[in-house]
């Protein structure tokens, strides 16, 4: 037993060195693994480091090779839009050109205008004549208050004159009083005529809205036979306006009384000029909502001609013949540059866009009566007469509502060709084909499109929600706005494009009754919002449809370099701070999108003093007139 505990004895410390031998040996290896390992670590995070640097150099990359796409794009862009004006003004020039040289190649109905105008004689009508003291006195002006509390008449600088007539009154938008200075005008008789259409225009600034108009009221050779007309408020910008008031009637006149009117705030009156134009465009012409509610067929004078291209909202639903847009811009132009502007009606109730395009050009021939599947794509009501025809020089598009309305005619577009094309896009597209190459193939081509596509969309259609306001809650909602977006699009190219072979396109938008505010106007005076079923409904409806064809008017307008005016944000500008009760009684609508005369008089001041420049260039233009003076 000794011995075997001194054996175990000697052998421990071996055991013990063998055990520390063999702990280092695997420490050391250990370490050495780790060491390593944490060299291969490194060499990943190095590797990874270099990766994410080209990586990053690679992203920089692309982002470079998407800036410099971006910049060739929008230089192609830039291009385009040069060429479309370089083209456009070679074209304008052309035209202008060729009328000056040869005579017009137009059909044999069309014949000579007969419109002359008389700015008539009105004493002191820019305020130069006055009586200073202690109360200013304006020669052949009568000043009538109407209030306790209204300041005298000061004399004030005018527009771009001496003097101007102002006065101030104390501001009460609830208050039907209103503070007046008045004048009586005698017609001469030789202005005197059954077709006379009689207008005034004058200078007005106003620092109150809805606050300050213009009257005319009028007697025939019977006194007893009197009528009056007003014109659209002053925005009350505090600045110049220039305000038109129409007659919207056609008879004998002899006497005029006009009246400058204010209820509230500071007012300045100057220029103003009464004006009487003869005019044989409604003479033997049926005043009908199915075609033109004018005589369109004239030969081209040396007037600069406008004709104004649009649906029932151009033609002017609601007001009478002589005061839609297109007659009260006439009426306008004519008391600033008589003899110089010629202004078309050529709107047609429930046209659209697509049929605008086919009306461009002469060459096209509507299907027969049998073939009413494209008739019903285009809803044409008339297309006698085309642009080409009457040979505009300005073609002025306010072409809206019935080209995607929401609901009615949006739905379609969510059905999407392969290639994510709108099918009513490529409906248009063969129609466009066939009006072309108008012949049986491209018909039957496009008759087939039509066709096939119509009966998708009735398989869409049924699982479509019934209402807007679900419709606005499905998952077909964004595919209705993107694709009506990019149909809209194409068809307004498709008529800039085309358009711009026959005149200088410029366009616009109209609002609609209550603008943004619909709701509230709705809620707080509903009796004056023409709502006789479900408002809500129908203004969601428009405000959707009024949103995508605002944005592609405005930013095709933009791309091609064309003159736009968004009337549809001046109106809310001017108009959505307002009370209810002074919203509903502007008076301006005949109903949710059409106009009074009234309504018409408000949108062509707006519209002249957004493009007072265009209209000054052009009545000074010698690519239009020549040297002399051009005659009435």
């Amino acid at each position: 037993m000794e011995v075997i505990k001194t054996t175990m004895s000697m052998k421990r410390p071996i055991i013990y060195t063998v055990i520390s031998i063999a702990t280092l040996l695997i420490g050391f290896a250990g370490y050495e693994f780790n060491r390593k390992l944490n060299a291969i670590n490194r060499k990943v995070n190095s590797l990874k480091q270099m990766v994410d640097s080209t990586n990053q150099n690679i992203s920089s990359i692309n982002q470079k090779v998407d800036s410099f796409n971006q910049r060739v794009d929008s230089i192609v862009r830039e291009m385009n839009v040069l060429t479309f004006k370089v083209t456009s003004s070679i074209n304008a020039t052309d035209r202008a050109t060729e009328r000056r040289h040869r005579s017009p190649d137009q059909p044999d109905n069309f014949v000579d205008r007969k419109m002359q105008s008389f700015l008539i004689p009105l004493e002191n009508n820019d305020f130069e004549s006055f009586t200073a003291g202690n109360d200013i006195k304006f020669k052949n002006w009568n000043f009538q208050p109407q209030r306790e509390v209204v300041s005298t008449i000061k004399l004030e600088v005018g527009y771009k004159s001496k003097s101007a007539l102002s006065f101030s009154t104390t501001i009460d938008e609830y208050d039907e009083k209103y503070d007046e200075v008045w004048t009586m005008v005698d017609i001469p008789s030789f202005a005197q005529s059954e077709q006379m259409n009689i207008s005034v225009s004058a200078w007005v600034w106003s620092d109150t809205p809805a606050s300050t108009y213009i009257e005319m009221e009028t007697a025939s050779n019977d006194s007893s036979n009197t009528n009056n007309s007003v014109s659209a408020f002053h925005p009350g910008n505090s600045r110049w306006e220039y305000l038109t008031v129409v007659y919207p009637y056609i008879k004998v006149i002899d006497k005029l009384k006009i009246k400058l009117l204010n209820k509230g705030g500071i007012v300045k009156f100057d220029n103003v000029q009464p004006v009487v134009i003869h005019d044989d465009r409604f003479t033997n012409i049926a005043d009908n909502l199915t075609s033109f509610r004018e005589r369109v067929t004239y030969k081209k004078n040396n007037r600069i001609r406008i004709a104004v291209v649009g649906n029932s909202t151009i033609n002017g639903i609601g007001a009478a013949r002589n005061a839609t847009f297109s007659y009260v811009l006439q009426s306008k132009l004519e008391s600033l540059f008589p003899g110089k502007f010629e202004v078309i009606n050529y709107g047609i109730c429930s046209w659209r866009l697509q049929a605008q395009i086919i009306s461009l050009e002469s060459k096209f021939q509507y299907p027969s009566v049998d073939h009413k599947t494209l008739l019903t794509f285009l809803s044409p009501n008339s297309n006698e007469v085309t642009l080409e025809n009457i040979q505009p020089d300005i073609i002025m598009l306010g072409s809206f509502w019935n080209d995607i309305r929401y609901h009615e005619y949006m739905y379609p577009t969510a059905i999407l060709d392969k290639d994510g094309t709108p099918y009513t896009e490529i409906v248009a597209k063969s129609l466009l084909n066939y009006m072309d190459g108008p012949d049986d193939i491209n018909y039957k081509i496009a008759e087939f499109i039509y066709n096939s596509t119509m009966q998708e969309g009735e398989q869409l259609w049924a699982k479509l929600p019934p209402t807007v306001d679900e419709m606005i809650k499905s998952k077909y909602h964004g595919k209705v706005i993107s694709s009506a977006t990019s149909y809209y699009t194409f068809l307004m190219k498709e008529f800039v494009e085309r358009a711009s072979k026959w005149g200088t396109v410029w366009t616009f938008t109209f609002p609609f009754k209550g603008g943004a505010n619909y709701m509230r106007y709705i809620k707080s005076a509903p009796q004056f919002m023409d709502t006789t079923h479900n408002p809500e409904h129908e203004y969601h409806s428009l405000m959707i449809t009024r949103e995508i064809e605002d944005s592609v008017i405005e930013k095709v307008s933009r791309d091609y370099g064309l003159p736009f005016v968004h009337l549809n944000a001046i109106f809310g500008r001017d108009h959505n701070s307002l009370h209810p009760v002074a919203y509903a009684n502007l008076g301006y609508f005949s109903d949710i999108l059409h106009f009074q005369y009234k309504g018409n008089e408000y949108l062509t001041d707006r519209f002249f003093m957004a493009l007072r420049s265009e209209f000054y260039k052009l009545a000074n233009s010698k690519k239009y007139f020549k040297e002399e003076r051009v005659s009435n």
